[in-house]
């Protein structure tokens, strides 16, 4: 873009150094009347309109893309904040929930602790209610074995 701008400008400003030597405008006093390069002076003018209005117009869009990079700049820079925010928020969520998985993995950790516990206890009762129900079941083939001795005792009795 700046290239753009650069060399019609470049161009325009040795046309105008070529209008200054040739017309004396370099400072040189006292070398004709101005009369006399009136006539060329306009001549000069016309001739250079259509570089005048382009550079003009070149102007006119140099303020008008100076002001949107202003503005967009500005956008920019918003942008850049919202997004240090968002990342920021993000960071502190990112810690929440980091934590909260810490806290759950440690309640799951108690959780399967508490369960092989619950599960000990359950082998142990199993345990204890299998030798029960062995003394149980001893205890009634004892008492239908005494019975039916006495049974038979009774009989040859």
């Amino acid at each position: 873009m700046t290239l753009t701008i650069q060399v019609p400008l470049l161009e325009f400003l040795e046309k105008l150094e070529k209008f200054k030597q040739t017309f004396g405008l370099s400072g040189a006093v006292g070398r004709g009347s101005g009369w006399k390069s009136a006539s060329r002076k306009v001549q000069w003018a016309f001739s250079m309109q259509e570089e005048v209005n382009k550079l003009r117009a070149m102007s006119q869009y140099n303020r008008c893309v100076f002001y949107h990079l202003t503005i967009l700049g500005q956008n920019l820079q918003d942008i850049n904040q919202t997004c240090n925010e968002t990342h920021s928020e993000v960071r502190i969520a990112t810690g929440k929930f980091e934590s909260a998985g810490k806290d759950v993995a440690a309640s799951l950790d108690e959780i399967k602790s508490e369960v092989k516990d619950i599960g000990r206890k359950i082998d142990t009762n199993n345990q204890c209610l299998q030798v029960a129900m062995l003394g149980l079941r001893t205890g009634i083939y004892r008492l239908h074995a005494s019975h039916i001795h006495e049974s038979i005792f009774r009989q040859k009795a």
